[in-house]
């Protein structure tokens, strides 16, 4: 992401993901050069007893491939986003593909995350612009989380009508609109940190289970085995207990560090947000990110506040797939809703955290 002057701002390509990208293209061009020089000679007698020809096709060969792959990641594929006021450009292959006012559109994201037996392998960043009736994708391939979370925040600001604070809430620098529109009223949200301490006694009561399904074994062994069969069970059981131990403490130590970083009580009002007994104005914040409503599978709600001075607070607001069940914080949706409301006036301060 790169800042040109106080309005333009281009979000760019993650320079890491560039260069992890050149160098896979010039693994590719290794490998293929290294085939050639093993398979070539066997595939005629020509290419047998002509080693330096062998030698000319392989390194050729992958010349070629390290030229296309550094072609696509440097040129083909380069993509950029440029915002100037409420001017939005979007370039690819260093040229423009679309122009758009973002005050004038609808602008919507979507994030596809791949995996591979359990384990992620890609991640594909979405950017869709909705403009009378029609609608435009455009795939923004090596965005950074961070990078695509700000530029979809910055533009869903620009399009979203700016409130009106009232007394000293509005930012300095920030013109006022002609529209009137009521504060923000402070509101304050529970949460159920007690679902988490049921959730320990739950695995507490499995723990006791288990290790009762253990002994019973042995005991069952001990009356009617010989003792070498008791010396096995013994062993075995004494592992199987330490492992049912071993997997049940850490889902223990998991469940209290949640625990630990979810509030009693957060709070919103129109001049900065309160987490338990800690309040943190909005002037004196960076950024404040958030993980969207109903957001993933199973996603710990995060809230990450970061001051100006660099200070980091970050909480868990509950699972998002908890609500039927227990719910650590039901209202997750509508404390989204107001604190968007009433970060408003400082355009950029809210980011969604779209991962």
């Amino acid at each position: 992401m790169d800042v040109r002057g106080a309005t333009a701002t281009e979000y760019r390509q993650s320079a890491g993901a560039l260069v992890a990208a050149a160098v896979g293209g010039l693994v590719i061009a290794g490998l293929v050069t290294l085939a050639g020089l093993a398979f070539l000679p066997g595939w005629s007698i020509p290419l047998r007893t002509n080693r330096p020809l062998v030698a000319s096709i392989s390194f050729s060969a992958g010349g070629l491939v390290l030229l296309l792959s550094w072609l696509s990641v440097f040129w083909w594929n380069r993509f950029s986003v440029l915002v100037d006021s409420s001017r939005v450009t979007v370039s690819k292959a260093f040229r423009t593909v679309a122009e758009f006012d973002a005050r004038a559109v609808k602008v919507r994201s979507h994030v596809l995350k791949r995996t591979t037996n359990g384990v992620p392998s890609s991640t594909t960043r979405t950017l869709i612009v909705e403009a009378g009736g029609l609608e435009q994708r455009f795939t923004c391939p090596r965005f950074s989380r961070e990078t695509f979370s700000a530029m979809i925040s910055q533009l869903q600001a620009l399009a979203a009508p700016q409130p009106v604070p009232v007394g000293n809430g509005l930012p300095a620098g920030t013109q006022r609109s002609g529209q009137n529109q009521a504060p923000v009223q402070s509101q304050g949200f529970q949460l159920n940190r007690e679902a988490l301490s049921l959730r320990s006694r739950r695995l507490l009561i499995v723990i006791g289970i288990l290790i009762a399904a253990v002994l019973g074994y042995v005991a069952f062994l001990q009356f009617s085995s010989g003792p070498e069969d008791v010396f096995i069970g013994l062993v075995l059981a004494g592992s199987l207990a330490g492992m049912v131990l071993f997997f049940c403490f850490i889902a223990l130590a998991a469940v209290a560090r949640v625990k630990s970083r979810t509030p009693d009580r957060v709070g919103v009002d129109h001049g900065g947000i309160y987490l338990d007994q800690e309040y943190f104005p909005f002037a004196g914040l960076r950024r404040i990110q958030a993980t969207p409503p109903d957001y993933g599978i199973s996603q710990h709600n995060r809230l990450e506040l970061l001051a100006a001075d660099g200070r980091k607070r970050s909480v868990l607001l509950g699972l998002n797939s908890d609500r039927g069940k227990r719910p650590v914080f039901s209202e997750y949706p509508q404390f989204i809703a107001l604190l968007q409301r009433a970060a408003a006036p400082w355009p950029g301060l809210l980011v969604m955290d779209l991962q």
